[in-house]
């Protein structure tokens, strides 16, 4: 069988560039062929993307789409030569008009982005033959947006490597790193993930005695940088991008791993803390709680003062974290990355039946 995946963006190391790369290795590992398209473009705005896309679009898929079994794509731009094509599915990662919201558009390039967003993916989901979500939720939010039949959309959640993660844990010495009380967010920079509200929490504890870590890289930096200076917080450290297994390390040595995020159709990298046995705090929306359970202490999004308060109970209670650890790392079971991939597999089958 052989499969054209379209991917993202080529010099990105975003979740779906990670998605698509590991899913890819594991399909081929399986017996596939998969060829892999990722995109050179030179930005990533949600208003010039299309644009930039176009010629790649044209020239791959345009010529050689027939060549293949399976289409696969997980963004909607390739619907444009797509369209005809037996055989083409599409993973939705986000619906485009929450993102665009959380992201804080506003005035014309909210009204354009809004316009080719809701365009794109609306004839993207039409064209396609089967759709694979990545969480209930995301499919409950795709059959009310767009009226599709919930017949059509399958749930196929995204997720993380065990072993892996067990294997780099276990290549790690645990410990402190100093006698400050740690906190950490992992994750892209962008104004979605609700690090604002996070600094802001910072401040309204008013603790030396805990330093926060972030840990990533993203457009959102530098403002971000500038807030925590103008609120005179010299305990927000900025880390950048951190590789795998230091990345594991941190989640599992920190006191708290915190999730702030305005918006995510499924959080893949608070997967990766379970599985570290991290004591989690997330904002209250639906992926979260899907994805989470009962292995994560809630606050409301965007509220630093409830956010605040919950660290400040969760740091008081050494067995409220040591509980939320155990139960993370179990739920984690849930989610090894090989369940998804027999589900892809069934997938391309039936539609080519």
């Amino acid at each position: 069988m052989r499969i054209c995946m379209i991917g993202g963006l080529k010099y990105c190391n975003g979740g779906v560039e990670r998605y698509t790369r590991n899913l890819k290795k594991e399909l081929e590992r399986r017996g596939l062929e998969v060829k892999l398209y990722e995109f050179n473009a030179s930005n990533d705005s949600p208003v010039f993307s299309p644009i930039q896309f176009l010629p790649e679009m044209r020239r791959e898929l345009g010529g050689k789409g027939a060549d293949f079994d399976i289409i696969h794509s997980h963004n909607y731009y390739p619907v444009i030569f797509a369209k005809g094509k037996k055989n083409y599915i599409t993973t939705a990662h986000y619906s485009y008009l929450e993102y665009a919201d959380a992201a804080g558009l506003r005035g014309a390039r909210k009204f354009a982005s809004y316009a080719i967003g809701k365009t794109y993916e609306s004839a993207n989901f039409n064209c396609a033959e089967k759709i694979a979500a990545v969480s209930e939720y995301l499919k409950e939010r795709l059959v009310g947006l767009y009226g599709i039949g919930p017949e059509k959309i399958e749930v196929i959640r995204p997720g993380v490597y065990l072993e892996r993660i067990n294997v780099a844990l276990a290549s790690a010495p645990a410990g402190k790193d100093g006698d400050k009380t740690r906190l950490l967010f992992v994750g892209r920079l962008f104004r979605q993930k609700g690090l604002e509200t996070l600094i802001r929490a910072m401040k309204l504890l008013g603790r030396r005695d805990i330093e926060l870590l972030i840990a990533g890289d993203g457009a959102y930096m530098e403002p971000l940088k500038k807030l925590a200076a103008g609120l005179g917080l010299g305990n927000v450290r900025f880390l950048g991008f951190v590789k795998e297994e230091e990345k594991y390390a941190l989640m599992r040595d920190c006191e708290l791993v915190v999730f702030p995020s305005l918006f995510e159709a499924f959080p893949a990298v608070a997967l990766e803390a379970m599985a570290c046995g991290a004591a989690i705090i997330a904002s209250d929306i639906p992926s979260f709680r899907e994805a989470l359970d009962d292995t994560a202490v809630y606050f409301t999004k965007g509220d630093e003062k409830d956010l605040a308060g919950k660290i400040e109970r969760t740091l008081q209670e050494g067995r409220l974290r040591s509980r939320l650890g155990r139960a993370a790392v179990e739920r984690s079971k849930n989610y090894d990355f090989s369940f998804g991939i027999g589900k892809y597999v069934e997938l391309y089958k039936s539609i080519m039946e």
